[in-house]
């Protein structure tokens, strides 16, 4: 039997009532627009604030937050594109003083498509303009844009790159893979897809000041940037990683760098390592990153000379590391010495033993404006205290100017770091001050806190017992447990002990520490000035909150569930038809049951 088709029945027409209303609706909303923009007319800061100011306060607010560990403004913006189209109805005055300055749209990324990014470059008068954009066109339509940041596609805009681009200015490149949930870019942890781009890239850019590259690359053999002021690459192909010689030669085209950040950016030297290489001088350069191995770096630092260096990283890996600290010892001849701004303030950190053993030695806090980082590589660098290791510390141990070294600050310890094998402690013959970030492998600090020397006196040649660390008057101990090895007892063993020998610790400090009790600090205070910050905390109050609620025989009764279903004899859906039943009266006690199940 065939199916009968019937005719959909047509809605009942509108009536002109309901028009009536709607014409009401817009009559109204067009008295509250007038309403809204002639209140804007008479608000004082629309009608008293100069134009320049004006646009001098959205100007900042739609740049993007500075970034002190990278020289491209590469965050979000205050204040996007369309904030500021918007901005523009506000009133009259608002939309003069926006239109009439194109500055105000030239700093700020777009992730639009191409058509308003030609929109913000006519707004912007082509001058000055930042884009972060993903319709490579937009070079093409405009030759004079100075600033560019991509993220995507890169190899997309390769050979774009080999067009002339006189004006341009600031070029930034990151490949990072993403993927968009949303209206937030999740960014993968899976390995890089690196990029090479084509021979000639930016070979016609004569004003480039600023690049970043970030895992792709460029030739460097016929690379000539005679404005460049601050450079990074960071991570390229390896088919793309130059010699060190080749990259020399390429900064040689860069007088007026002012900052230089190269990540694993050299290859190994295919060249004569004698050969006759003149020393670079870079007289403007003052933050310098270098992330290598120590067989490049040796090489490479060598023919380096910067005398107004105001501040430097360096990421060394490698089984052996005195031919990096015989660079370092070279470059004091020609440049600054890199190991002396370590004094009088050293702060020595133990890295995560997960990763490559290693050590960070810096001259104050993170971010620290001097700071060495060196990582134990080969079939001997092992975990802990392996020989390769030791043998690191013992070698950078040395070469620190721990004579002059007033203030220290330990992170971390171990035995390999306050041990007698890495000479820290037994150089540091001036030290005013130490700073403990946690108790672990610190025992070793504070037998050496305690024991005796024996020193001949320099001026009757006779011989007189001593403490180590004569001229310490003041320990920190923050984020330590005291409940290990090193407790409240050993602190004030060493206490009482230079207390006795007439060499005290006048001022004691702890902070945010646990297992530690009141009356451990009182046994303190008639050795030193102790300053507690008062937290008692101690593992077993956790344990004790917890046997309160539920460790008790009837803690089910204070939960006002049975025996059952505090055991788990009581199945889940049991559970959930007991909750959802009149039993449960108050909404508190429903947000019980909810909570566990």
């Amino acid at each position: 039997m065939k199916p009968t088709w019937q005719a959909a029945e047509m809605p009942e027409p509108i009536s002109g009532e309901m028009y009536a209303i709607d014409e009401k609706i817009r009559t109204y909303e067009d008295i509250i627009r007038a309403l809204k923009s002639e209140r804007n007319e008479k608000t004082t800061i629309c009608r008293k604030i100069p134009f320049e100011i004006l646009c001098q306060i959205l100007t900042q607010a739609a740049m993007a937050a500075d970034d002190s560990k990278n020289v491209f403004k590469l965050q979000s913006s205050y204040v996007s594109f369309m904030d500021l189209v918007k901005l523009t109805s506000v009133c009259r005055h608002f939309r003069q003083a926006l239109l009439g300055d194109p500055t105000v749209w030239g700093d700020f990324f777009f992730e639009g498509s191409a058509a308003w990014n030609k929109e913000q470059l006519k707004r912007a008068d082509e001058r000055n303009t930042l884009i972060r954009c993903y319709a490579h066109s937009v070079l093409l339509e405009s030759s004079s844009m100075r600033k560019i940041f991509f993220d995507h596609d890169i190899q997309k805009i390769g050979q774009r790159l080999l067009e002339p681009t006189p004006a341009l200015r600031s070029l930034s490149l990151r490949v990072r893979e993403s993927s968009t949930y949303g209206d937030i870019d999740v960014f993968a942890s899976s390995e890089q897809t690196f990029v090479e781009l084509p021979a000639g890239a930016l070979m016609s850019a004569p004003s480039l000041r600023r690049l970043s590259l970030n895992f792709c690359g460029i030739s460097w053999l016929a690379a000539t940037f005679p404005k460049m002021t601050h450079l990074e690459v960071a991570d390229p192909p390896e088919t793309m990683r130059e010699p060190w010689p080749i990259m020399l030669e390429a900064l040689r085209s860069m007088p007026f760098l002012e900052s230089l950040i190269l990540k694993n950016a050299c290859g190994v030297n295919t060249l004569d390592v004698d050969a006759d290489v003149s020393i670079l001088r870079l007289e403007k350069l003052s933050v310098l990153k270098l992330s290598c191995t120590v067989a490049v770096f040796s090489h490479f630092l060598r023919y380096l000379s910067f005398t107004g260096l105001t501040r430097f990283s360096l990421i060394l890996d490698g089984p052996d590391f005195h031919p990096a600290v015989a660079a370092l010892q070279a470059i004091s001849v020609h440049s600054m010495d890199m190991l002396d701004v370590f004094r009088p303030t050293l702060y020595i950190k133990r890295m995560n033993p997960q990763h490559l053993p290693g050590v960070v030695i810096a001259s104050g806090p993170n971010p620290a404006v001097y700071e060495l980082q060196f990582k134990v590589t080969g079939s001997d660098a092992g975990v802990g205290r392996s020989r390769g290791y030791m043998t690191m510390l013992q070698t950078i141990g040395h070469a620190l100017p721990l004579p002059q070294v007033h203030y220290l600050h330990l992170t971390n310890g171990h035995e390999e770091i306050t041990g007698p094998k890495f000479a820290v402690l037994n150089r540091c013959v001036r030290l005013h001050e130490i700073q403990l970030i946690g108790l672990y492998g610190m025992r070793y600090l504070f037998n050496a806190l305690e024991s005796v020397e024996v020193l001949e006196h320099p001026g009757i040649g006779q011989k007189k017992p001593t403490m180590m660390f004569p001229l310490l008057k003041k320990m920190v101990i923050s984020a330590a447990d005291f409940a290990g090895d090193c407790n409240a007892e050993t602190v004030r063993g060493a206490l009482a002990k230079r207390a006795k020998m007439n060499l005290p610790i006048k001022e004691l400090h702890l902070k945010t520490c646990s297992n530690l009790s009141e009356i451990d600090v009182t046994k303190m205070e008639p050795h030193t000035q102790v300053n507690w910050d008062g937290d008692e905390y101690f593992e077993a109050d956790e344990d004790e909150d917890e046997d309160s609620l539920y460790g008790s025989d009837n803690s089910y009764d204070a939960l006002g569930i049975s025996e059952e279903q505090w055991k788990g004899t009581e199945t889940l859906s049991d559970m959930s038809a007991k909750i959802q039943s009149p039993i449960v009266k108050k909404e508190s006690d429903l947000c019980l049951h909810i909570a566990l199940l």
